[in-house]
């Protein structure tokens, strides 16, 4: 049974993807889902394992962004472990994690994933310290390129680079 929803998201095709607190026999827990025509997908709730970290679930959603192709992206804080959160990806297809908290990325450390921005084409621009750098990355479906990175000098001025928040990428990769 759904409790309450929140946080919904519609792409040009129609379909909706949610956050909704759920009960049942078995308690009380929290969902994503993908409503697509008359159908509800359940795509991870808080009783699940979060792929790529063992032994931890998803404890709580948010920045929940939906793309045309029907890919759910979402930033989630993790149960007690060594993972405390993570940028995961979703569908009908299955859950994958895109960068968690502490993974190692061409000898690189990732942490505090802050932001993110998904476009149609399933890239995203990502926000997030690197090896205690802040910076702005691009995930492209299977790399992570570097866009910007905090300390970095601004052309034509005397100042530098220190934090970025809330990225925006469109489908011919263009981030604002």
């Amino acid at each position: 049974t759904f409790g309450y929803f929140e946080n919904p998201r519609i792409n040009d095709r129609g379909t909706i993807a949610f956050d909704a607190v759920i009960s049942g026999q078995q308690g009380t827990s929290r969902a994503l889902f993908l409503k697509k025509a008359s159908s509800f997908i359940r795509l991870i709730d808080t009783e699940m394992e979060a792929p790529g970290a063992p032994g931890q679930r998803v404890d709580f959603f948010e920045d929940i962004q939906l793309n045309n192709r029907d890919e759910v992206a979402f930033l989630a804080t993790l149960t007690a472990g060594a993972v405390r959160n993570g940028l995961f990806v979703a569908s009908v297809d299955g859950l994958k994690p895109i960068l968690l908290d502490g993974q190692q990325v061409d000898g690189y450390t990732f942490s505090s994933i802050s932001s993110f921005s998904l476009n149609n084409v399933g890239q995203m621009a990502i926000v997030a310290r690197r090896s205690n750098l802040a910076g702005l990355f691009l995930f492209n479906g299977d790399t992570f390129i570097d866009i910007d990175i905090s300390r970095q000098q601004v052309p034509d001025t005397n100042r530098f680079m220190f934090a970025f928040s809330h990225p925006r990428l469109n489908d011919r990769l263009e981030v604002a």
